[in-house]
C-alpha cells in the first residue's frame, strides 16, 4: 500500500497538466492493470502528471480534502524501484504515521494493535512482507474518499479499502459472484496511512464493518485496529487473498484464469 508519498503542487517540480473525465487512454491504463473500467466509479479523472520534466498519463480521484489520489503504472514502477535504504525509510515513515494515527483508539485496542505491528515488522529479515508495493500517490492535501451505497443515504454497513485499485477490484469480483460478498455497503478508501484516524472514526458509525486491506504488516496492523475497536459487527476477508498482496492482485490473477480457461 501507500507507503507515505505525499507531493505537494508547490515548488517540487509536479504539475497536473490535463484532468478530465476518463478517456480512452485512462481505460486503456486501468485495463494493463488488470482491472474493467467498466467497474470504474464515475468521478475517476483521466490526469496527465508533470514529473520533472516528464509527463506521466494515469487515473486519479479528488478525496474528500481536494486533493488527488493519482495511480500511474509507469509513475508506480519508477517509485518501487527506489533503492532498498530508501525503501526502509519510507517503510519506517509509514509504520510511525500509523502508530500515531492509532492515538485515537482507545487503550486496549491500540495496545493490542501496536503489539501486531511490532511483533512481525522487521524489513532486514522480511523486506518483502513489510508492506506492499506503492501504488497510488497522493497529490496536495491527504484525505479519504466515501462511496454511498445510495447517494445522501448512509447505509448499516461498509467496506474499507486501502486504495481505489482494491475498490474497483471489489466491484468487480462482485459482478463475477465467484464467491459471497457484503452487499449494499457504504465503501471507505483509506488512500493513505495518514488518513486511517479519520477511517476509523468514520467506520465507527456502521453496524457492520467488513475490511478488504493488504495482507502485509500494515494491512494487518489496520485490521487488527479496527476490529478490535468493535464489541461486535467487524469483519475480515483478508483469507479470501491470503496468497496475494492485496484484492487487486488477487482479482487480476483470478481474471487471467477465467481469461484463459474461456481461449481454451
Amino acid at each position: 500500500m501507500n507507503t507515505g508519498m505525499i507531493i505537494s503542487m508547490s515548488g517540487k517540480g509536479f504539475n497536473v497538466k490535463a484532468a478530465t473525465s476518463l478517456d480512452e487512454s485512462g481505460r486503456q491504463l486501468l485495463e494493463r492493470s488488470g482491472l474493467d473500467p467498466a467497474f470504474a466509479p464515475k468521478e475517476l479523472l483521466s490526469v496527465q502528471l508533470l514529473v520533472l520534466n516528464r509527463i506521466y498519463p494515469g487515473v486519479a480521484l479528488r478525496n474528500n480534502n481536494g486533493g488527488m489520489e493519482f495511480y500511474s503504472f509507469q509513475l508506480t514502477e519508477l517509485l518501487n524501484q527506489l533503492r532498498e535504504d530508501e525503501q526502509k525509510r519510507a517503510q519506517e515513515k509509514a509504520r510511525y504515521e500509523l502508530l500515531r494515527q492509532m492515538k485515537v483508539m482507545r487503550r486496549e485496542v491500540r495496545a493490542k494493535a501496536k503489539e501486531t505491528l511490532c511483533k512481525e515488522y522487521d524489513a532486514a529479515q522480511h523486506p518483502q512482507k513489510v508492506y506492499c508495493r506503492q501504488a497510488t500517490v497522493t497529490i496536495d492535501s491527504p484525505g479519504l474518499n466515501v462511496f454511498q451505497h445510495r447517494k445522501g443515504v448512509m447505509s448499516a454497513k461498509c467496506c474499507l479499502f486501502a486504495n481505489f485499485l482494491d475498490f474497483i477490484a471489489f466491484r468487480i469480483l462482485s459482478g463475477m459472484k465467484v464467491c459471497e460478498l457484503p452487499k449494499d455497503c457504504d465503501c471507505i478508501v483509506l488512500n493513505h496511512v495518514r488518513n486511517f484516524g479519520d477511517m476509523c472514526l468514520a467506520s465507527d458509525q456502521y453496524d457492520q464493518v467488513y475490511c478488504f486491506f493488504p495482507t502485509d504488516i500494515s494491512g494487518q496492523t489496520m485490521e487488527t485496529t479496527v476490529l478490535s475497536g468493535r464489541d461486535s459487527g467487524g469483519h475480515s476477508y483478508r483469507n479470501l487473498y491470503t496468497d496475494y498482496p492485496s484484492l487487486h492482485d488477487y482479482v487480476t490473477k483470478l481474471k487471467e484464469k477465467k481469461d484463459a480457461a474461456g481461449e481454451m
